[in-house]
């Protein structure tokens, strides 16, 4: 009986044995792999951190081919603002030299009384208006722009071209309308409005003209349609360009 109590002990004990040995076994491991897992983690967040770091050395640095870009495409003069004359609307004369650089649209809704001359920002050049138009140097050049910003930085591109005796008109138009001085309000229509009529005219009579004679006049309201979606995805306005040629559109000059 004692003997078979004591194989049982063993047995017992022998099992217990074996189950802590396991138990510890699977512990090691256990804690080996988390271990594993932990300086994995770990790699991986100071290799992440690594890259962060390299990519945001890299946006500091300065990227040589933008940079030359946008120089290129600046061309406007490094010139201080003190340095451009700047005069009050109410100040200018009838027999002032007036420059107005607004856009063709501005010009037609609203304009100075002045004599003077339109020619839009983008196709001012300063030497050649300067010859085109025989100005002495002597003489002052006013110009006038919207706000005053734009003819600011007109008058700089004077200056810098070597014609120094330029002057930019504070606060533009409104300073001017503000101030009293006599405006023109055209009656003709502008561009935009020109080309609203054209394509809905030209769309109106292609259709029209399909129904009455050919359907090749389907042709006319597509074409329409195309140069309006290409104007609405680059930008380039083809009808407004035609229409800007036309004899009644051609830019008021200084008579």
């Amino acid at each position: 009986m004692k003997s078979r109590k004591k194989k049982a002990f063993k047995k017992k004990t022998s099992v217990t044995q074996n189950v802590k040995n396991t138990a510890k076994e699977m512990g090691a491991s256990v804690k080996e792999t988390a271990q594993k897992v932990g300086n994995k983690i770990s790699q991986t967040a100071q290799n992440a951190k690594e890259k962060v770091f390299d990519d945001d050395e890299t946006a500091k640095e300065p990227n040589d081919e933008a940079t030359d870009t946008e120089n290129e495409s600046s061309d406007m003069p490094n010139i201080p603002d003190s340095k451009v004359k700047q005069v009050k609307a109410e100040s200018l004369k009838e027999n002032d030299l007036i420059l107005d650089i607004r856009t063709h649209f501005q010009h037609a809704k609203e304009a100075l009384k002045h004599p003077h001359w339109h020619i839009e920002a983008t196709d001012v050049d300063p030497c050649d208006f300067m010859c085109t138009y025989h100005i002495e140097p002597s003489k002052t050049l006013y110009i006038i722009c919207s706000t005053g910003r734009k003819s600011m930085d007109m008058a700089k591109k004077f200056i810098a071209a070597g014609y120094k005796n330029v002057a930019s008109v504070i606060g533009g138009i409104s300073a001017a309308k503000e101030a009293g001085l006599k405006m023109i309000e055209h009656t003709a229509w502008n561009v935009q409005r020109q080309a609203y009529l054209t394509a809905g005219a030209l769309i109106l009579i292609g259709f029209l003209l399909s129904g009455m004679i050919t359907k090749l006049f389907l042709i006319v309201p597509f074409l329409v349609g195309l140069c309006l979606a290409i104007q609405g995805l680059s930008g380039i306005a083809l009808i407004d360009g035609v229409l800007e040629k036309m004899p009644w559109n051609e830019q008021e000059q200084k008579s």
